[in-house]
């Protein structure tokens, strides 16, 4: 049915940016008093129904958009196509996960037979790199050259939700140029660096809870203790350099990240505290940290590849030394 359009997909960008498409037109052309969205988790299927036999106000349609399948029974989608208004239309949104069997309940079935289907599945590596061209041209680059491409996916992955906010800050960077692998590695920060970034903001704001929170939920996301220890002592290193240069006056962060040879959101998440820390706490601080790391090295403690549990006692006792 024209009138009953389902979006359907793990892609949750291309079925974000369909979403908006249609809601973003409808308004425009019939008003927005004549739009109404739902999420499935707080609708029923008799509200959907009573819904859907309202006319549209003073406009040729009305759209109703459903976040999702409500809880149902057989024949539920039968029921809102017999009883709703010629001029209503219905948009339901469905994401899956991406990898995983379609697994739809029976009102989702039913949704999918009767209704207008359109797919939205992951874009496999050529097509990302296609997309991304047609995305930098879009956001006013000559374009990119291909090691700029690739250099971009490797940076920060396939996710275009977050392509679509980088390439765009490239590109506004080199707008009416072609956008080059220099351009991507002066503007793009890694995933990594975005996690060193969010650690360092805890760590500089001293919210060790909050710090030894996050470290604990980067291990449930797959890092390993000893690429958090590594993490941790890169940080530990950077901020007696950055306390030197503010010492001798200065205090903009780019400037400071310069001399320090740092990413300057590195630096600047970490300014506060190394402004305002006391000698003494630095020492201390750093100190711990590089003990801990020598009796590793040397064997006092186990090392790192044979008893995780320590290594993690002593990121989270390193850590506590902020506070």
């Amino acid at each position: 049915m024209s009138d009953l359009i389902v979006l359907i997909g793990p892609n949750k960008y291309a079925l974000r940016k369909e979403k908006q498409r249609w809601t973003n037109g409808f308004k425009k052309r019939q008003g927005e008093e004549n739009l109404a969205e739902y999420f499935a988790k707080k609708v029923s299927f008799l509200n959907l129904q009573n819904e859907g036999q309202v006319a549209p106000f003073i406009a040729d349609k009305r759209l109703i958009v459903v976040y999702g399948v409500p809880n149902g029974k057989k024949e539920d989608i039968q029921k809102i196509i017999d009883v709703k208004h010629p001029d209503t239309i219905f948009l339901f949104v469905i994401e899956e996960e991406a990898g995983k069997k379609r697994k739809l309940t029976i009102p989702g079935k039913e949704l999918v037979a009767k209704g207008q289907v359109q797919e939205f599945p992951m874009l496999n590596t050529n097509l990302i790199k296609q997309w991304i061209i047609d995305e930098a041209k879009n956001s006013g680059a000559l374009g990119i050259d291909q090691d700029a491409i690739n250099y971009l996916i490797d940076t920060i992955g396939e996710d275009q939700n977050i392509l679509e906010s980088e390439i765009s800050k490239i590109a506004t960077y080199a707008f009416g140029k072609t956008i080059t692998k220099d351009d991507v590695s002066l503007l793009v920060a890694s995933i990594t660096e975005r996690d060193v970034w969010k650690l360092m903001d805890f760590l500089g704001s001293e919210d060790v809870n909050s710090a030894l929170n996050y470290v604990h939920e980067l291990l449930d996301r797959g890092y390993s203790p000893q690429a958090l220890w590594s993490m941790y002592l890169w940080m530990i290193s950077l901020i007696p350099q950055i306390v030197a240069v503010i010492e001798e006056g200065e205090s903009n962060p780019w400037k400071i990240a310069g001399s320090v040879r740092a990413n300057p959101y590195s630096v600047k998440a970490i300014l506060p505290f190394a402004k305002s820390v006391s000698r003494e706490k630095l020492s201390r601080i750093v100190k711990t940290a590089i003990d801990f790391d020598i009796k590793m090295k040397t064997g006092e403690y186990k090392s790192p590849t044979n008893d995780q549990e320590e290594l993690l006692s002593l990121i989270d006792r390193s850590i506590m030394t902020f506070s």
